[in-house]
């Protein structure tokens, strides 16, 4: 089970994420071209000096999943898959942006929503679609 091998502090990030995505608000820190900000690193003085370090993420299903619920999320306020947001997405985590358009389609997360499922069974559930 994908959220057994999550650490516990992402578990409860993940557990706020979806708690967000029901309240209507949902915003992420992206490994992607659009909105990611390690692009920005070293671009003023006052990040220059900032001893930040960049890893690699160290699972992309987690990647695939969190991207996922994005793209589900924006393509329901926004209904155009052909933005410039999820195009930045397809570029660096298309996985994502699939799984993210078929639960979009299929309406699977206003479902779970509806039903009150907890982020635990959520990511469950979408881990079950990219690597069944």
């Amino acid at each position: 089970m994908i959220w057994n091998s999550i650490p516990r502090p992402w578990q409860v990030c993940l557990e706020e994420a979806w708690t967000a995505y029901c309240a209507g608000s949902l915003r992420y820190a992206a490994r992607e071209p659009f909105a990611g900000s390690i692009n920005l690193l070293g671009t003023t003085p006052y990040l220059c000096r900032k001893p930040i370090q960049i890893f690699g993420l160290a699972d992309t299903a987690l990647e695939i999943l969190v991207t996922a619920l994005a793209v589900a999320r924006d393509l329901f306020y926004r209904c155009n898959a052909n933005n410039i947001v999820i195009q930045a997405w397809r570029e660096v985590i298309p996985s994502g942006v699939v799984v993210g358009e078929q639960l979009h389609q299929a309406g699977t997360l206003r479902q779970m929503q509806a039903e009150g499922c907890t982020a635990e069974h959520l990511f469950e559930s979408i881990s079950e679609i990219i690597s069944p």
